[in-house]
């Protein structure tokens, strides 16, 4: 009978030890868009389960720089991060980008972001496959440093400054790039030039949009 007990206690031990594993290897999604992002928030609803969190969704908070480095050093396993329109962070400050290796996807539209700030993003996050620059005013495409954009597959610049030069500096650094989305640029793409410049270098699966691209 005794070796019974201890057999069913032994199974138990083996049960919840593998919830455990289990719990410990789940992938949290969190949405806390329009939220006042304070520090008392950011140890209690992210830093508990920061190892599970591999979706966040941070967008129009007043986040700032130092909180989202607390917060992406919380988040080791973070793949996708959503920040449009935080337009209290100071990119320039952001120097905890390695610590989210597996981050894939990032979403940093209408932010005040610069060239700087954005070159920080793209050294520390080597695995980032989708990236929303819409609305983001402030970056000179001409000049950023694209080196690190090998896995680039997706980039919105709709809304931005982006120019011909700009874009010969993005698919010259980002060969694995197939979908762009160039709508609404009117203002700073000649509409000839580009056309003819895009279709001798774009390859034949490379979606494009431009459905308002010159739209009057």
């Amino acid at each position: 009978m005794n070796k019974k007990y201890i057999l069913f206690a032994f199974a138990l031990f083996a049960c919840f030890g593998s919830l455990k594993d289990i719990n410990a290897g789940e992938n949290l999604t969190r949405n806390y868009a329009a939220i006042n992002v304070t520090e008392e928030f950011i140890n209690n609803s992210i830093q508990n389960d920061g190892n599970k969190i591999v979706n966040l969704t941070l967008s129009y908070t007043n986040l700032t720089a130092h909180e989202l480095n607390k917060i992406i050093s919380f988040c080791p396993r973070l793949r996708e991060l959503y920040l449009w329109k935080c337009q209290d962070i100071s990119f320039e400050d952001v120097v905890n980008w390695s610590k989210c290796p597996e981050l894939g996807v990032l979403d940093i539209s209408s932010t005040m972001i610069t060239n700087t700030g954005l070159e920080k993003v793209l050294t520390g996050c080597l695995n980032l496959k989708t990236l929303n620059l819409s609305d983001c005013k402030n970056l000179n495409f001409e000049a950023i440093k694209l080196s690190n954009c090998t896995q680039l597959i997706s980039l919105d610049l709709s809304f931005t400054k982006i120019t011909i030069e700009g874009l010969k500096n993005i698919l010259t650094h980002c060969p694995n790039l197939t979908n762009l989305d160039l709508q609404f640029c009117k203002t700073t793409l000649d509409e000839k030039y580009c056309q003819e410049y895009l279709s001798l270098t774009l390859p034949v699966h490379f979606l494009l949009f431009f459905e308002a691209f010159w739209r009057p």
